[in-house]
């Protein structure tokens, strides 16, 4: 899955005018796309938006979480609330070489694990 929607990114990326790629989270979950680039240590900024007009931005640093803001929420807790949009989402990844202030100090790996135990137990059945 992760694969196939990196192609289709390349092939739409070559069309656009800058160098990153866009998505839906239905192609490329939230958590898959942050692991992916984590991996990769890429530096870019993401540009998230979901169909009612929520909006959030997610920095990386050679792949590490540095930034992240979804309406007034910052830090983490912008990252946990992406999470729980599920596949209402899309997505656009832009490099960059500069970015805001860090307000994320944890690990991506860990800002995940949490962000998915809260989404499971905010969807647990009652």
């Amino acid at each position: 899955r992760v694969t196939r929607s990196v192609r289709q990114a390349r092939r739409s990326s070559s069309r656009d005018t800058h160098t990153g790629f866009r998505g839906t989270f239905e192609a490329l979950s939230f958590v898959d796309l942050v692991q992916t680039l984590g991996q990769s240590r890429k530096s870019v900024r993401v540009e998230l938006s979901r169909t009612d007009g929520e909006a959030a931005m997610v920095h990386l640093d050679q792949g590490r979480l540095v930034h992240a803001r979804a309406g007034e929420l910052q830090g983490v807790e912008a990252v946990y609330r992406v999470i729980t949009w599920g596949d209402d989402g899309t997505f656009m990844v832009v490099p960059i070489e500069t970015f805001p202030p860090a307000n994320i100090t944890e690990s991506v790996e860990g800002v995940l694990m949490e962000g998915c135990r809260r989404y499971d137990e905010s969807h647990a059945v009652r």
